[in-house]
């Protein structure tokens, strides 16, 4: 385990790079040269990654399907902004983040047909009373808001992806589903059993796996835990 946190800190070190793309520069392009042995083939073509729509597809048809609330009548943020359906990462906002870096959260509204209407975002500022303590403030972002609008966007994607991948995938997938399920086949049923032989294609190869990605998402310094904002 030290050989490979050791290799993953050589091979994909740790870089600030604040650097922003030229208006002329695909991201897209950049990542792909750069991860070009290992970055998958992309079936989708995005005319815009940044536009609202597009962030209403990211949220109702990809990564945030699985985290879409539904709002009650009665709910503020209905009255206040005439949303129907809620994709919320606040729950990261208290989350420390290391120095130079924007912290998570964002939780985005949409209206009845699916148009972004607002991201409420839980930001940290300097405790009133305490000093030295941080708490956050609910301060709402809208359309009209211009390159703030384009920048809390970029918040919310990078904090819905950040959730999805620790909570959703990590968490609930692997950790949770796929290791008890795993565990209770193989402890409880015999090999014969018709019940572990029919789940044994869906949990075929999950300790392997399960182990990889507490090397590559759990341990500190592995290689994914530093590509996001997260303190150690």
């Amino acid at each position: 385990l030290r050989a490979g946190r050791l290799a993953s800190c050589i091979l994909h070190p740790r870089v600030a790079d604040e650097t922003l793309f030229a208006p002329s520069e695909d991201p897209v392009a950049y990542v792909m040269r750069v991860c070009s042995g290992i970055y998958p083939e992309v079936p989708e073509v995005w005319p815009s990654k940044h536009s609202d729509e597009a962030l209403t597809w990211l949220v109702r048809s990809q990564v945030g399907a699985d985290n879409i609330e539904v709002l009650a009548d009665d709910a503020p943020e209905r009255a206040q902004f005439g949303a129907r359906y809620a994709v919320r990462t606040n729950c990261l906002a208290h989350c420390e983040v290391r120095e130079g870096l924007e912290s998570y959260g964002g939780d985005a509204l949409f209206d009845d047909d699916w148009r972004v209407v607002a991201i409420v975002r839980q930001e940290r500022v300097p405790h009133p009373a305490i000093e030295g303590l941080v708490t956050t403030t609910a301060v709402s972002y809208t359309p009209s808001h211009g390159k703030s609008w384009a920048y809390i966007k970029f918040c919310f994607r990078s904090s819905l992806f950040s959730l999805v991948t620790f909570a959703n995938h990590l968490y609930l997938t692997h950790l949770l589903v796929s290791m008890n399920m795993t565990i209770a086949t193989r402890e409880t049923l015999s090999p014969d059993h018709p019940v572990r032989r029919f789940v044994t294609p869906f949990i075929y190869g999950n300790i392997t796996i399960n182990a990889w990605a507490r090397q590559a998402l759990v341990l500190p310094h592995s290689t994914v835990g530093r590509a996001f904002a997260f303190t150690e």
